[in-house]
């Protein structure tokens, strides 16, 4: 688990009193279906935090910088993140 998920995990469990265990569970499912409901319906919009979109990115070609081949790079999914304009202005108006 990666240190990000343990301060969400730990700031839930403060905030809520629920067990550590129980608040990372909780993080790891929430996390999940964010995934799996993007995937299956390809867009999945939270009122104030943003929008999540499954999509693929096209085939192209990209040079290798050391020995200046050109390679094709194979088509490949992708999940993207749009913050909200709600989140936009309150990132950019600094209230942490």
């Amino acid at each position: 688990m990666s240190g990000s998920r343990k301060k969400l995990a730990k700031a839930l469990s403060k905030t809520t009193g629920v067990p550590m265990n129980m608040a990372i569970k909780f993080i790891n499912v929430t996390l999940q279906e964010i995934i799996n409901e993007t995937m299956h319906s390809g867009k999945l919009n939270i009122k104030n935090f943003g929008t999540f979109k499954y999509k693929t990115a096209p085939e192209k070609k990209v040079v290798n910088l050391s020995t200046m081949e050109k390679i094709k790079m194979q088509a490949r999914k992708t999940i993207a993140f749009k913050p909200s304009k709600t989140l936009h202005r309150y990132i950019n108006n600094g209230q942490n």
